[in-house]
């Protein structure tokens, strides 16, 4: 019955088909021989078990020690990408800053260079004016001295009525005709206008003594103010000029330091876009061994359950193997037993 149950198991018909084939090769099929066979399968699967516990033994501990150092291995390239792109994203920061600064000092290099050009025109402009007013209040001035210089001369002439009795008029309408021309001229000088020029020596010609006097003392205002119209552009001029330096001094040394800056940012831009590429190639370089740790990770991982799920299998099956054998035997024993007491049992009678 039990024979029966060992043969209705795979693993017991298998063992036992093998034993039967070894029989056959060797003694034939007495009991001792069973037993014998027997015993050296049970000696081989414990030799075989002992073999395979050492053989998985090592190659657990290296398998499990391939795991740990690939886990430690991918953190520290997690870890290493992190800080390299928390580094990459800095110089980026920085490089979006750096290109902002070259922007701002580029336009202000910009403003301040036509500021500068402005200024310029504009005091070549002034300088221009000042020049046409010296002359013109130069041309006035010397315009009025030469009026009031021929103006003094009527008083007490032969000009204008009170003239002295005395004077004679022999010629002196042709010397009066020179003399309107060369004081017209004059008036012109002052007035700029030919008809009022004309009016003014006709004033000047036929006035008597007393308005002769007014005439020259209004003439010597007019000059006063001239000249003091003069002396306010002359200050302007002085202004204009101090100014215009002063802004040319403070813009040129404004664009100088921008010109520091922007050299100093070129420099600093070029050098962060550089730093960004050499980081992002790292990157490329540590995320590709990172995937490849990873899918190292992973077959080692499955390499480990293929190995652990075969050796627990072979040691189950042994286990079963021996199981069957202790059972054989236990049934080789029991009927070497019997025979031996029916031995017994025929030589007594």
């Amino acid at each position: 019955m039990e024979l029966g149950e060992i043969r209705n198991d795979p693993v017991g018909k298998s063992l036992i088909e093998t034993i039967s084939m070894s029989l056959e090769k060797t003694q034939g099929g007495k009991i001792e021989n069973i037993e014998n066979l027997l015993s050296d399968l049970l000696l081989k699967l414990l030799a075989d078990q002992k073999a395979s516990d050492i053989k998985w033994g090592k190659e657990k501990v290296r398998l499990t020690n391939q795991i740990r150092w690939l886990e430690v291995e991918i953190s520290k390239l997690e870890a290493e990408i992190a800080a390299l792109k928390k580094s990459r994203a800095a110089y980026q920061v920085k490089k979006a800053k750096a290109i902002k600064n070259i922007a701002q000092y580029k336009a202000q290099f910009i403003a301040n260079t036509n500021t500068l050009n402005s200024l310029t025109l504009k005091r070549k402009q002034d300088k221009a004016n000042y020049q046409a007013s010296v002359r013109d209040h130069a041309a006035i001035i010397g315009a009025i001295d030469q009026v009031v210089a021929r103006l003094n001369k009527l008083r007490g002439s032969i000009s204008g009525i009170g003239k002295p009795a005395h004077v004679g008029a022999i010629g002196q309408e042709k010397r009066d005709a020179a003399w309107k021309a060369s004081v017209k001229r004059s008036f012109t000088e002052i007035v700029g206008n030919d008809e009022e020029a004309t009016a003014f020596t006709e004033l000047a010609t036929e006035a008597d003594q007393s308005a002769l006097a007014k005439l020259i003392a209004l003439l010597v205002r007019v000059q006063r103010n001239v000249r003091r119209s003069l002396a306010d552009d002359e200050s302007y001029e002085k202004e204009s000029r101090t100014t215009y330096h002063k802004l040319k001094v403070t813009l040129q040394k404004d664009n100088a330091v921008l010109t520091t800056a922007l050299a100093k940012q070129t420099a600093n831009l070029n050098s962060y876009i550089k730093k960004i590429n050499e980081l992002t190639v790292t990157i490329r370089i540590r995320a590709a061994l990172l995937r490849t740790r990873r899918t190292e990770l992973k077959n080692t991982r499955k390499e480990y359950q293929q190995k652990e799920a075969r050796y627990n299998r072979d040691k189950k099956k042994r286990t079963q193997e021996k199981g069957i054998i202790h059972k054989l035997q236990k049934i080789v024993h029991d009927r070497l037993a019997r025979m031996s007491q029916f031995l017994k049992g025929a030589v007594n009678k």
